[in-house]
This record gives structure tokens, sequence and C-alpha cells, in this order.
């Protein structure tokens, strides 16, 4: 279900409308009003201050595409066990990234996508009645498609996004503000992820350095537009390049306040997707370790700017999986990053950190965590 385009700006305006007034859009499709739910009060920048406080993982959603996933009710794949975030809690995690379709659609006129914003309440309910703090990354966005991360889906790439002047860019900075006008008063919600691995085009014009302008420039626009609404939700900026450490070098934030710079970790990359058998390999851990030394080095530039560990994994089948994410784990903690692992729940790649051979190692990392919502 969709709005239609004549009724996508009024929709952003008239929910920014009622939550001003002190009400929120039920989570379901009718535009019901409920009373906003009542949250005790947090700080939530300070939970990205001050050395590792949040440590947990990724739940990851898609677009059903009937042609690949075969048919289904169910709009979003994979499927979850109903108890999924209860079991993610009990494991001692205390915060969950929702990796999910942004509630825009992608391809023009970029209406509300109803169906979406009814999984991104049904989520943050259910992660917030479990006791985890969540912090939003949106896969999809208007003029980005899933298949920009996922390249091998069978569906046309969309990227106009990353056009500089696109119509498209203005409805992701409407977006955000849709985001921040219904989830602000939501103390469960602890970040904004503006958008899972912004990247140069993959086939075709590969100029990096005017891609990471324009992104830059983009996010600084989105970052002002979301605190005319939301002053205190952090907001966490990907770097170019899949948002690799390796980008940080010359990846410069945009400004703004209560900003964490959100960063992936999949270095040593043969080893950990085990492409062509490398990850039954013993791991060549320097360039794990050259990776967190660029960590290292931008927060010594940057020292007001937090740096969260937003994605990092292993396939649960790799040779010594555990020993290597226990190495990683190390020295996330000595960089002082909160950090987020890939994936709770869904197998389907080999990540899900439930398995047996890492299950232990990741799950006594999260015993560490003292604050809980």
């Amino acid at each position: 279900m969709m709005f239609s385009k004549f009724f996508r700006r009024q929709f952003l305006q008239a929910s920014i409308g009622f939550i001003a007034g002190g009400a929120v859009l039920s989570g379901n499709s009718t535009g019901v009003l409920a009373q906003p739910t009542s949250h005790s009060a947090i700080d939530k920048y300070s939970l990205w201050l001050n050395g590792t406080t949040l440590r947990g993982a990724n739940f990851y959603k898609r677009s059903r595409i009937d042609d690949y996933d075969g048919a289904s009710s169910d709009l979003f794949v994979p499927s979850y066990d109903p108890d999924i975030f209860p079991q993610l809690r009990s494991a001692g995690a205390n915060i969950v990234f929702l990796s999910i379709p942004g509630p825009f659609m992608v391809q023009s006129p970029y209406a509300v996508d109803a169906d979406a914003v009814a999984l991104l309440d049904d989520l943050i309910n259910s992660a917030e009645e479990a006791g985890l703090f969540v912090v939003l990354a949106f896969r999809t966005s208007p003029g980005r498609s899933e298949n920009d991360i996922l390249n091998f889906l069978p569906q046309p790439v969309v990227r106009s996004l990353h056009r500089p002047f696109d119509p498209s860019q203005q409805a992701f900075i409407e977006m955000w503000q849709f985001v921040a006008a219904r989830f602000r008063d939501r103390a469960s919600v602890v970040g904004y992820d503006l958008l899972v691995e912004p990247h140069a085009c993959i086939n075709g014009t590969n100029d990096e350095d005017n891609f990471r302008e324009n992104w830059r420039d983009l996010c600084q626009r989105t970052i002002a537009a979301i605190r005319e609404i939301d002053a205190d939700t952090p907001i966490l900026v990907q770097p170019s390049s899949w948002a690799s450490s390796a980008a940080l070098s010359v990846w410069q934030m945009p400004a703004g306040d209560r900003l964490v710079c959100s960063v992936h970790q999949y270095e040593p990359f043969d080893y950990i997707q085990d492409n062509d058998g490398a990850g039954q390999l013993p791991f060549d851990f320097s360039k794990t370790q050259a990776a967190y030394q660029a960590i290292a080095d931008f927060q010594i530039a940057f020292p007001q700017i937090p740096v969260a560990i937003t994605e990092f994994g292993v396939k649960n089948t790799c040779l010594d999986a555990a020993d290597f994410l226990q190495l990683q784990q190390e020295l996330i903690e000595e960089r002082m990053c909160n950090h987020a692992i890939w994936t709770w729940g869904d197998n389907s790649g080999n990540f899900d950190v439930r398995a047996a051979s890492v299950f232990a190692i990741v799950t006594a990392n999260w015993s560490k965590n003292s604050v809980f919502r």
C-alpha cells in the first residue's frame, strides 16, 4: 500500500503537526491517532560517548521479490521467530540496528509506503517491549534500491539519489523529517543512521571523490532538516566507500550536533565472506588491525566525533570464526566504540551469530553491558 503523489507532502506535514500537538500516528495504515508511549527521560547522545556502552546486533529485512523469493503473503523477508527480540535481549544485547527498507517509495513520486511504515512501527514496538535500544538504518530510500547493496537481486538498480539536484534527494530529506517527527519522543530510538553503505557506482563511472562530496552535501542538508524537528536524537553518518574504515582518511563529517560516525568493518573481506574457500584457511589479522588503526587515526583527528562499528562479523562456517570475532571484539572495545554485529536471526548467508560456532564468544562480549532500557 502507498499514498498518492498528492498526499506525500501533506502526509508528512500532517504527521509533524500531529506529533507536535502531542499525538503520533498509530502503527496501522488507517491514520488512527494514538497517544505517545511514556518513557523515562534519557540523554540519548550520552550512550555514544565515554566508552563502549551499546553492544548488540543488526536485524535485517527487505521487500519480497516474488520471482526470486517465492510468492507469499509476507511483504518482507526473511521471516523470523516472533520472539526474536526477546531472545536477543536474553542473550545480553542492549541494542538492535533495524537494517530495513525506508518508509518512502524508491521510485517517483516517492510516496509514503504505508506497509514499510507499519513494519517500522511494529519492529520498534517489539524491540522496545523486549527492552532494547533501537537505531534505524535504512537500506532503501527515494532514489535508492535494495539491489544497490545486494546486486544479485533480479531488479534494475536505482541510485538516482546520488545524482546532484535529483528530485529524490528532496524526498530523501522529507523521509527523514517524517521519521524524526514520528519517533523523536521515543526514548528507545537512540539513533538515525541515514543510509546503509553509500558508495560510488559499481558498474560505470566510479568517481569516488565526487561521490564523497555529493554524499556529504546530502547528509548536511538532511541533518539540518532533521534538526528542525528533532534536536536530540543522535544522527549516524556512514562515510562513502561502503562505510569502510578505508574511507576515513579522506572523510570529513558534515556539520551538526550530536553526530556519530558509523563504520562497517569487513576486513579481511575474502576470509569473512569465505570467497573461493578463503574462509577455510587461517585468517590474516593484519588487515583487521589496519582497519582499526584507520579508525584510531580518525578518532585522534576528530576527537569530538564518536565512532561506532555498526556492522562487522564473519560467516559462522569459517575456520576459527570464534577466534576471529574474539580478536575483533577486543579491538573494538580498545577503540571504545559501540558496536552491532551482523546479524541476529537470519542465517541465509551463514552470518547468524546464534550459530553454535560463535554464539558463546558474542554473548560473552554482550555480558559486559550494564545500561539497559
